[in-house]
């Protein structure tokens, strides 16, 4: 098992997202500026591949470091032993050779077959690769950029249905306290960062008219994943809390059933008032409590972070009218 390869482009040092994140940036605008033309990538799929580039390196970087910390935060309630929870800590940011070689031909397969709906052909992206430096150039940034994105979002996938699967086997919860299971929240809002923010980056390829099948794969590959990591890490812990409250229900409205049914009304009973009381506030309690492991403030960073991409889409439309207004 290896580090994975995109977490070794970041530097550890303070700063060091933001400064690979400027790198990646200025390197791959100035080469695009320099070596592809406009008819092979207009200046707006340009500055697209840019920063979107320059966006996810350090992103994914963020979020698998937030994520090792949830689950260190989840040791205290877990039933593995701590050689094998640190195992299942390190596989969140390590991959096999043969799991990247997968990923990479996969990815290949992936930008081949967008590139085919683009120009209709598979021949002519294949002649792409040997034209000209500027068509090769285009298709071989278009390959690069599946390559990172398709990476990214298997990664988070994995990890995200590892995290499922340890809540739904190797940890204690209780419907009574879930505190101790709110990193799994935490999780899973942090990872849909990379994908709402790179959905924030598609209008710039819509400025100047990009065609439906330059973006349509690109939002279907991003937006269904970012529904799916959202979900999966919590499912099981939700549904082990949901029976945990229902059996819990039951036995409390069976009490309520035992104390109550022996033929004397409770009102005139304050004997059984006393003891029916208690159940009913327990009964009132259960119902209102939340079988999600996702509090208030991580629902609120959320919805915050979703507000982003509508709302570069909207500034990107009212740019154009208004460009298109003055000329």
């Amino acid at each position: 098992m290896h580090r994975i390869w995109i977490l070794l482009l970041t530097p550890s040092f303070r700063y060091g997202r933001w400064l690979i994140a400027l790198i990646i940036f200025l390197t791959t605008f100035l080469y695009q500026r320099q070596f592809i033309a406009e008819n092979q990538l207009n200046q707006s799929t340009q500055l697209f591949f840019s920063l979107l580039f320059a966006y996810i390196v350090p992103v994914f970087s963020f979020i698998i470091e937030r994520t090792e910390h949830y689950v260190e935060c989840l040791r205290s309630s877990s039933a593995l032993p701590d050689e094998e929870f640190q195992i299942l800590k390190d596989s969140l940011s390590q991959r096999s050779i043969g799991w990247v070689i997968a990923t990479v031909s996969f990815s290949l397969l992936l930008a081949f077959g967008q590139l085919t709906m683009i120009w209709g052909s598979p021949t002519l992206v294949l002649s792409s690769l040997v034209e000209s430096l500027s068509s090769a150039s285009a298709t071989v940034i278009t390959f690069l950029l599946w390559i990172v994105m398709t990476t990214v979002i298997t990664v988070l996938i994995d990890n995200a249905r590892t995290l499922a699967k340890f809540g739904r086997d190797h940890l204690a919860v209780s419907v009574l306290n879930r505190r101790n299971l709110l990193p799994f929240g935490d999780v899973a809002v942090i990872s849909t960062l990379a994908l709402i923010g790179t959905l924030a980056f598609y209008p710039l390829m819509m400025i100047d008219g990009a065609r439906t099948e330059a973006v349509l794969p690109g939002l279907l590959a991003t937006g269904l994943p970012m529904l799916m990591l959202f979900i999966i890490p919590m499912w099981p812990v939700h549904k082990r809390l949901m029976a945990m409250k229902r059996a819990e229900l039951d036995l409390v409205a069976m009490n309520i059933e035992a104390e109550s049914g022996k033929g004397t009304s409770p009102a005139g009973d304050f004997v059984l008032l006393q003891r029916i009381i208690p159940l009913l506030s327990y009964q009132r309690e259960l119902n209102q409590m939340s079988t999600w492991p996702i509090d208030m403030g991580s629902m609120s960073r959320l919805s915050l972070y979703l507000i982003i991409p509508p709302l570069t889409w909207v500034g990107a439309a009212l740019i154009e009218n208004l460009v298109d207004g003055f000329l």
